[in-house]
């Protein structure tokens, strides 16, 4: 395409000015682009319309001893999830975006107004500041928020099904319709309390992670045990689970990862960056700063 562009600019008597301004034009992308692989940056850049050609920003430490980067991405969120059902995210005003990909608007509007959301394998799950409970429901196009019984300021939502904590710290785990009050007449209560006290959770494909306000890190074991959650090292104000592992935040920013035979006894490694909230897709890892900025990177 080069050598044809380049032609096309020498034969000038037979091709207007115009012509000749476009095939500059063009040949000027092609030496951005070849110039961006030569110097390592992914070649991949997003269009946002014609002649507006981007690359993903990276912050300054943005490369961890594997050599993977965190990109910066366009938009501004507060909380982010990821899952089988996408990446979505809320910013600071409570609206809801879903990520649409990099080759239209990076965030697409999603009708509603919440305080978190959490992706699971088949919908997205949601709570207001004030405790409601959502369900995204695509057939309720004007409003595809269907309210669930409960109150919680914090929820998550995996293969081992969607989990809450309430303001108080109680720990809630979704069960269509349990017995709230144990007289055995199910009184529509979707939520079953699980032992523990904490301020956060992670669902995963097979247990659940959390965190206290204090950024105690344990992990569930089981129902049959009188104390379920197993304290393990570290301390982290936010975690995530999902197919790269277990991922967590402090509240200094930084950011770790999980390694349960790293050598020392410390099974968290950390990795370069910093993020206040974090989380695990399927092919990739998101993470927005105390800035609002939003950043993904691939697993490795």
């Amino acid at each position: 395409m080069l050598n044809e562009l380049t032609e096309a600019i020498r034969q000038k008597p037979r091709n207007s000015d115009r012509t000749i301004r476009i095939a500059r034009r063009q040949m000027s992308v092609i030496a951005v682009a070849a110039g961006l692989l030569v110097a390592g940056i992914p070649s991949v850049v997003h269009a946002a319309d014609f002649g507006r050609w981007t690359t993903p920003q990276q912050s300054p430490q943005d490369m961890d001893d594997h050599g993977s980067r965190w990109h910066r991405l366009q938009g501004n969120l507060t909380q982010i999830s990821a899952g089988p059902f996408g990446v979505w995210g809320v910013s600071n005003s409570g609206d809801v975006f879903r990520y649409a990909g990099a080759y239209s608007d990076t965030w697409q509007q999603v009708p509603g107004k919440l305080a978190e959301v959490a992706v699971g394998d088949r919908t997205v799950w949601g709570v207001t500041s004030a405790g409601e409970v959502y369900r995204y429901d695509p057939r309720l196009q004007d409003d595809p928020w269907r309210p669930v019984p409960g109150n919680l300021i914090h929820i998550s939502a995996g293969h081992f099904g969607v989990w809450g904590v309430s303001r108080t710290g109680e720990v809630y785990r979704y069960t269509h319709n349990s017995d709230r009050d144990g007289d055995h007449d199910h009184d529509d209560f979707p939520w079953q309390r699980v032992t523990g006290q904490l301020a956060r959770v992670a669902v995963g494909d097979d247990t659940v992670w959390g965190v206290t306000s204090a950024g105690a890190v344990y992990r569930y074991d089981g129902d049959n045990s009188a104390n379920p959650w197993q304290q393990l090292p570290g301390k982290l104000s936010q975690i995530a689970v999902g197919p790269a592992g277990v991922w967590g935040v402090t509240s200094a920013d930084e950011i770790y990862h999980y390694e349960a035979d790293r050598p020392g006894g410390d099974p968290w490694r950390k990795i370069r960056g910093g993020l206040n909230d974090i989380a695990v897709g399927q092919d990739a890892l998101w993470g927005v700063d105390s800035h609002g900025n939003v950043f993904t990177r691939d697993h490795r």
